[in-house]
């Protein structure tokens, strides 16, 4: 195809034009002029579709001008990858001799070259310098995937902790306990593990909140929180159990010590509240319930006697700790 049809296309295109291509890059003027002579350029509307998977391809596709999308389905809402100007595709489905594995978009107008695979079959058998620079594409190719690859995986880590955390709190919310509570009293009772929990509720708070506003109450939860946090055991697990109630499951914690750490949870958060810091500038206190698995105690008993004991602890009159 001659150079006048390939400005029909819109887009005039020149050997200076081909020398700035990565895949061109070294390459001797006699054989650019064989490839401007063998090339054709094709106009894309936006949303108009290059590749497919499932569809053939026989051509190797350089953007010269605009942005291409790259997706893995036509209706995918979000991708971040995109193909800029001297960036080509379709090459690897034309190596492999296999389809498309991912769809390709335009994304703004774009002007394309395009290469047959005949083509570029040709230039990888006479010119090593596009030979050698195919090989460099395909290994930038494979390299910003594996990038993306570990992206989306730390996306998705990132994705299945605020599943199972309480945005308000930053502790594990009751989806994680539903989840793993039930595995760790399974393993300790099968290794007759001690095992302990703090059922932890905030006195008054329906009252907190008609006083002084919801917000201020989550702003109340949310140091009550960091304080059970700050005064449990790296090894513990806390949650927000549900509206104000608080869940502490204490591993490897026999009775007496799962009643230090419920007194100094407590005593922590009645502090604050003396000092006036904080969220905590007036009256606040918890009331802690303590159980300990005991033979042949399931999850659900094991919840039932701390909900017991919490139930005592308020009867008791409140800001306090019971078994």
């Amino acid at each position: 195809m001659g150079e006048e049809e390939l400005r029909g296309a819109g887009y005039r295109i020149s050997t200076e034009i081909l020398e700035g291509l990565e895949l061109f890059r070294g390459e001797g003027q006699e054989l650019l002029d064989w490839v401007l002579h063998s090339c054709a350029v094709r106009s894309l509307l936006p949303g108009a579709v290059l590749l497919a998977p499932g569809s053939h391809n026989d051509a190797l596709y350089i953007i010269l001008a605009g942005r291409a999308q790259v997706k893995f389905t036509l209706d995918e809402p979000h991708s971040n990858i995109y193909l800029e100007a001297g960036e080509c595709a379709g090459e690897m489905s034309i190596i492999e001799g296999a389809q498309p594995s991912a769809m390709v978009v335009a994304h703004s107008p774009c002007q394309v070259l395009v290469l047959d695979a005949e083509v570029i079959w040709t230039l990888i058998d006479r010119s090593p310098v596009v030979a050698r620079n195919l090989l460099y594409i395909l290994s930038t190719r494979v390299r910003r995937n594996n990038v993306a690859l570990v992206q989306s995986r730390q996306q998705q880590r990132i994705h299945e902790r605020d599943a199972l955390n309480d945005a308000l709190t930053g502790l594990h919310n009751r989806r994680w306990m539903e989840r793993t509570l039930c595995r760790i009293v399974q393993r300790c009772a099968r290794g007759r593990e001690p095992l302990a929990l703090l059922m932890i509720d905030t006195d008054h708070f329906k009252r907190y909140n008609d006083e002084h506003g919801h917000l201020a109450g989550d702003q109340l939860l949310a140091v009550i929180g960091r304080l059970i946090s700050e005064n449990v055991r790296p090894t513990d697990h806390a949650c927000r159990y549900g509206g104000d109630e608080f869940l502490v499951v204490l591993p490897q914690a026999g009775p007496a010590e799962a009643m230090q750490i419920a007194e100094r949870v407590c005593r922590s958060i009645r502090d604050q509240a003396s000092a006036g810091a904080g969220a905590l500038k007036v009256a606040a206190s918890v009331s802690v319930g303590v159980a300990s698995l005991e033979a042949g105690m399931n999850l659900r008993q094991l919840l039932a006697s701390a909900d017991a004991a919490l139930y005592r602890a308020k009867a008791a009159g409140r800001g306090r700790v019971s078994r």
